[in-house]
C-alpha cells in the first residue's frame, strides 16, 4: 500500500501563526464588545455633531461608522443563525434566514462605495458630463460634421475670432448641453465648488423634451438622398440611446403617443418605437414586417410553460421575438411578437416543447380537495386535476409525477386517531384561540391547517367538559393485545423470524378543527367522523417537547444519559393495499446499511391539557421481510442502482439517484398475494441518545429526528422515546410525565 507520510508537513508554523491571529481577534473582539451598542452609536452622533459645529459641510463620518456597526452587527446575528441552521440539519438556503443574510450582505458594497466617495472629495461628490455622448447629440442636432475639438474659454490667437458651431435654431436642448460642458469645465479648473444642491438649479437636469429628440432626428434631405444607406439606423440608433435614460424615453413616448409602448418596455424597445414611428426609419436588419401571433394552450400546458420559464424567456431571446402568455376571449395561451422569421422559430420551440409533454390517469383511493390539487401541483411541479376519482397527471420530467403520485397516496395514507386516552386531571376546556404550530410534516397537514383554524385542549373548567378515557383507566398491556391482533395481516411466507414487540412514544400536538359545539366524549369513544358529528377527527401534529429543545433532558439519578450517535437516513415506506388491515413495509437505509422490515401498529393519543405538548403512544409489532420474496418485485433494480449511485458517491462522483417504484408486488403461494404503494419518503438526520440505568444496562432510545418529507422544502422536528424491553405501566407513565413538563413554569401560572 504506497505512503503518504513524505506529502504531510509540520504543523507547528501554522498553529503558532493561528495563536497570534486568535489573540488579535480576542482583543479586537473585546475592543469592539466592551461598550454597549447604543454607547457606540451615540459617540458616532456625537462626533457628527462637533464637526458640523466647526464646519456646516464637513462629512459625516459618524453616520457612516454608525451604519457600518449597525451593518456588521446584523450580519453576524443572522450567520450565527445560519450556522445554528447548518449544524441542526436544515439546509440554510431553504430558510428565509438565507434571503435576509443575502440582503444585509449587498450593504456592505454601498457602505464601500459611499466611503470612497467620501474619501474621493471631502467638499463634495462631482457632477461629470459624459463627453461622447454630448458630443454626438451636439453635432446630430447641427446637422454638420463632426469638428475640431476647441476650448469653450480660450481667446482667438493671431487676431483671429474663435471658431463657432453653426447651428441653426438649436434651441433649448443644445444650450442646455452648452452650458452643461462649460460648468464641467470650470468645476474641473477649480475655479468655483460644486455641490449636490446645485444639480437642482442646474437647467440641464429639466426634464426634456420632445424638440431635442427631434433634434437627434436626420435632415430629410440627406435621408432622401441616402434612403438605402445601411449607416442611417445605427448611427441614430445609438444618438438616441446615449442622449436620454429609459425613463426619460419611457415619458417622450407617452407624450409622443407611441404605440405599444409600457412601463417594463426595455431601452432598445423605446429607441426602435421612436425611429420607426417618429423618425420613419426602418431597421436594414428587419428582413420582413413584423408578426402578431397568438397560439392558444390549455391549461396543464399554461402550467408547465411557467415552471420551465427560465427556458422560456431563453427560446424568445434566440429567437429574436417577444412571446407572453396572455389570456384573451377567455382563452390562455403565448402572445408572440415579431419578423416571420423569428414567430416561426418561437412557434417551434412552444411545438417541440408541447410534444414533450405526457398525460398519466391515476385512480384515487378517496376524494381529494380541488385546493390540495392545486397545492399539490405547484409543489410537485407536475400539473394535477381530478375527473371524479381518476387524477390527470401532465407532465414533462418523470420525476415530478412521481412525487405527485406519492402525495396522492400519502393523502390516502393519512393516520386516523381513533383511540383517545386522556391525562387531564380536572375537566378540561377546549382554548377560545386558534393553535398553530411551527412547520407540518406533510403537504396534507399543511394544507388542513390553512384550511381551517385549529383549537387545542388546555386547563380549566366548564360546564360542558369533554370526557374521555382517562390514561389511568387504559392500559398498554390491552394496547399490545389490539397490535398483536394485527400480525395475522401479513402471511408467514413473507416473513423472515420471530416479531418483536415494542412500546413507542411519539410527542406532538392534538388538534381540533374549530366547531360551534363543545366536544362531548364518553369514556372509551371511538373519535371517527362517523361516530361523532358534530366532533371532526382530530389532527396529530409531531413535534419535540420543550425539554427536548435545546438538548436531551437529564432524568434525575434513575437513569444517565450514554453517549450519543448522530446518523443520516434514508426511509421508504410502502403500505398494503390488499391485505385486510393496516401493514407497512418500511426499507432503511444508513450508510450502506439497509433494513427491510414489516411494520404493525395500533397507537392511542393521549391529550395533556395541563402540558404544552401532547403524546401518542404506539404498541409496535416489527419482524424481518423475506428478503427471497422482494427479487422478483421492482425493488431489486432499484436497490441495485441505489447501491452503485452510493459506491460512486463515495468515490466523489456526482449521480443522481434513482426513483423508487410506486407500487411492488410481493408474491408467496397462489393465495398470498401483497401489492403495496409508496406514500412517504423521507430524509432523516437522527440523534440517537441511549439511558442505562445504576447498572449501566440500557433501558430505552430517546430520537430527535429532523425529517424533510415529500415536496415539503423544510425540515422538521420530531421526538420519541423508544424501550428496549416492555416498560411497566408505572415507568412509561412517569417517563411520560417528565418529558412532556417544562421544567420552566409557563406564563402567568405558579410553578
Amino acid at each position: 500500500m504506497a505512503s503518504y507520510a513524505h506529502t504531510v508537513t509540520d504543523p507547528t508554523e501554522t498553529i503558532e501563526a493561528l495563536e497570534k491571529q486568535v489573540g488579535v481577534l480576542q482583543t479586537l473582539v473585546k475592543d469592539t464588545f466592551d461598550e454597549p451598542l447604543s454607547a457606540l452609536l451615540r459617540q458616532c452622533e456625537t462626533s457628527d455633531a462637533s464637526a458640523r459645529a466647526k464646519n456646516s459641510n464637513a462629512p459625516l463620518h459618524g453616520r457612516l461608522g454608525a451604519a457600518k456597526i449597525l451593518v456588521s452587527v446584523a450580519y453576524v446575528y443572522l450567520d450565527v443563525i445560519w450556522m445554528y441552521l447548518k449544524i441542526s440539519g436544515v439546509d440554510p438556503k431553504t430558510h428565509p434566514a438565507h434571503e435576509e443574510l443575502e440582503r444585509v450582505h449587498t450593504y456592505f458594497a454601498k457602505l464601500k462605495t459611499a466611503a470612497s466617495a467620501e474619501a474621493f472629495d471631502i467638499q463634495g461628490p462631482t457632477a461629470r458630463l459624459a463627453k461622447e455622448p454630448a458630443e454626438r447629440m451636439i453635432v446630430a442636432a447641427g446637422g454638420a460634421e463632426k469638428r475640431k475639438h476647441m476650448r469653450f474659454d480660450e481667446s482667438a490667437e493671431d487676431g483671429q475670432s474663435a471658431p463657432s458651431l453653426k447651428i441653426k435654431k438649436a434651441g433649448k436642448a443644445t444650450e442646455k448641453a452648452l452650458k452643461s460642458a462649460k460648468a464641467a469645465k470650470k468645476r474641473r479648473s477649480g475655479a468655483t465648488h460644486y455641490y449636490v444642491k446645485d444639480l437642482h438649479t442646474d437647467p440641464s437636469h429639466e426634464p426634456p423634451t420632445l424638440e431635442a429628440v427631434d433634434l437627434l432626428a436626420p435632415a430629410h434631405a440627406a435621408a432622401r438622398k441616402r434612403a438605402e444607406d445601411p449607416s442611417i439606423w445605427p448611427t441614430t440608433f445609438r444618438s438616441l440611446s446615449d442622449a436620454f435614460t429609459r425613463p426619460q424615453l419611457y415619458q417622450l413616448a407617452k407624450q409622443a403617443g407611441l404605440r405599444d409602448v409600457r412601463s417594463a418596455s426595455a431601452k432598445p424597445a423605446l429607441v426602435r418605437a421612436f425611429l420607426e414611428q417618429r423618425f420613419q426609419l426602418r431597421d436594414p436588419n428587419a428582413a420582413m414586417q413584423d408578426e402578431a401571433t397568438f397560439l392558444p394552450l390549455n391549461l396543464a400546458e399554461v402550467f408547465l410553460i411557467a415552471r420551465h420559464s427560465p427556458a422560456f424567456i431563453q427560446a424568445a431571446k434566440h429567437a429574436d421575438a417577444n412571446a407572453t402568455v396572455e389570456k384573451r376571449d377567455e382563452r390562455f395561451g403565448v402572445s408572440i411578437t415579431g419578423t416571420r422569421d423569428a414567430t416561426a422559430r418561437m412557434q417551434a420551440w412552444l411545438n417541440d416543447f408541447c410534444a414533450q409533454i405526457r398525460i398519466v390517469h391515476v385512480p384515487l383511493a378517496c376524494p381529494v380537495p380541488a385546493d390540495l390539487i392545486s397545492s399539490m401541483s405547484r409543489r410537485s411541479g407536475c400539473h394535477m386535476h381530478a375527473e371524479d376519482l381518476t387524477a390527470v397527471l401532465t407532465f414533462t420530467d418523470a420525476h415530478t409525477a412521481h412525487t405527485a403520485q406519492i402525495l396522492l397516496e400519502q393523502y390516502a395514507a393519512g393516520q386516523k386517531v381513533h383511540t383517545l386516552w386522556s391525562n387531564a386531571q380536572h375537566d378540561a376546556d377546549v382554548t377560545a384561540l386558534p393553535f398553530s404550530v411551527s412547520t407540518a410534516h406533510t403537504l396534507a397537514e399543511e394544507y388542513m391547517l390553512h384550511t381551517d383554524p385549529y383549537i387545542r385542549w388546555m386547563d380549566g373548567t366548564s360546564v360542558d367538559a369533554p370526557h374521555a378515557l382517562t390514561a389511568g383507566d387504559a392500559t398498554i398491556a390491552a394496547l399490545d393485545a389490539a397490535a398483536a391482533s394485527l400480525q395475522a395481516v401479513i402471511p408467514p411466507v413473507f416473513v423472515d423470524g420471530e416479531w418483536q414487540h415494542q412500546l413507542r412514544a411519539h410527542f406532538g400536538h392534538l388538534v381540533y378543527p374549530c366547531t360551534n359545539q363543545a366536544p362531548k366524549l364518553e369514556p372509551g369513544t371511538v373519535c371517527s367522523a362517523n361516530a361523532i358529528v358534530q366532533w371532526p377527527n382530530p389532527l396529530f401534529l409531531a413535534s419535540d417537547p420543550p425539554s427536548c429543545i435545546a438538548d436531551a433532558p437529564q432524568f434525575g439519578t434513575d437513569f444517565w444519559q450514554a453517549e450519543q450517535t448522530v446518523r443520516e437516513i434514508t426511509r421508504l415506506r410502502y403500505r398494503s393495499q390488499t391485505l385486510q388491515g393496516t401493514a407497512n413495509l418500511l426499507l432503511t437505509w444508513s450508510a450502506d446499511e439497509l433494513d427491510v422490515h414489516w411494520e404493525v401498529a395500533e397507537n392511542a393519543y393521549v391529550s395533556q391539557p395541563a402540558a404544552s405538548i401532547d403524546a401518542c403512544i404506539a404498541a409496535v409489532r416489527t419482524v424481518p421481510v423475506q428478503k427471497e420474496r422482494l427479487h422478483d418485485t421492482a425493488l431489486a433494480p432499484y436497490m441495485e442502482k441505489r447501491e452503485r449511485s452510493f459506491l460512486s458517491e463515495s468515490r466523489g462522483l456526482a449521480v443522481d439517484q434513482p426513483d423508487p417504484p410506486l407500487t411492488i408486488e410481493m408474491r408467496g403461494t397462489a393465495k398470498d398475494l401483497a401489492q403495496l404503494a409508496l406514500y412517504a419518503t423521507e430524509r432523516i438526520v437522527q440523534i440517537v441518545t441511549p439511558y442505562t440505568d445504576a447498572k449501566g444496562t440500557v433501558q430505552f432510545f430517546l430520537l430527535q429526528e429532523n425529517i424533510q418529507r415529500d415536496a415539503m422544502p423544510l425540515f422538521s422536528r420530531s421526538a420519541s422515546i423508544q424501550w428496549v424491553q416492555w416498560p411497566s405501566e408505572h415507568h412509561y407513565r412517569a417517563l411520560l410525565k417528565q418529558l412532556s413538563h417544562s421544567q420552566y413554569p409557563a406564563l402567568g401560572r405558579a410553578s
